[in-house]
């Protein structure tokens, strides 16, 4: 499932797994605290096929996943790691340009850890904080990153020089790399 605007995505998918589909619509209401509320309108892409479902349970993509996602990025080659993070942000990480620069990723708190020990040693002063989303739930974390110059480290480390890129969150990145050296240079 995912925005309206990104369909592009469910469509190439479809597309490289030769699946005839018609995207299911659907519209969320959040209600928050203050008593305004934002609709979100999303499509889902439904795949149902056993053999597809245990292939995906071999590589450890389960039912739940987000309850239990436990990976050592020990286990990916060096080489990979970065694009294995990029990938991981692109499905569960949001990338916010409309008030500054902001990034977070919701995970499992194994897997936040993971990102946590491969970031420290790549990005200098790597900076974040960590929320439950759910306090009845102590497995599932968001990590949130504010600080303009981790952040753009992050991204760039995320997106420069990759040879492909995810559609979704490279736009992003690049209009976030123009405000930011814009901010520079003021």
């Amino acid at each position: 499932e995912i925005k309206d605007d990104e369909i592009d995505v469910l469509t190439k998918i479809a597309s490289a797994m030769k699946y005839d589909y018609t995207p299911l619509k659907y519209s969320y209401v959040c209600k928050y605290k203050d008593g305004s509320q934002a609709v979100s309108h999303t499509v889902r892409l439904n795949i149902t096929n056993k053999t597809l479902v245990r292939s995906l349970v071999k590589y450890g993509i389960v039912p739940a996943k987000s309850n239990v996602l436990d990976m050592d990025l020990e286990q990916i080659p060096e080489e990979y790691i970065r694009h294995f993070i990029r990938g991981y942000w692109d499905g569960d990480g949001h990338i916010d340009i409309t008030h500054g620069i902001h990034l977070s990723v919701v995970s499992t708190f194994m897997m936040i850890g993971s990102f946590i020990l491969h970031l420290e040693k790549v990005i200098p002063n790597f900076a974040y904080t960590l929320h439950y989303r759910n306090k009845d739930n102590l497995m599932n974390e968001t990590m949130y990153i504010n600080r303009k110059a981790v952040c753009m480290d992050l991204l760039s480390y995320l997106y420069e020089d990759s040879n492909i890129y995810m559609d979704r969150k490279y736009k992003q990145y690049e209009i976030a790399k123009e405000r930011y050296t814009r901010s520079l240079n003021d």
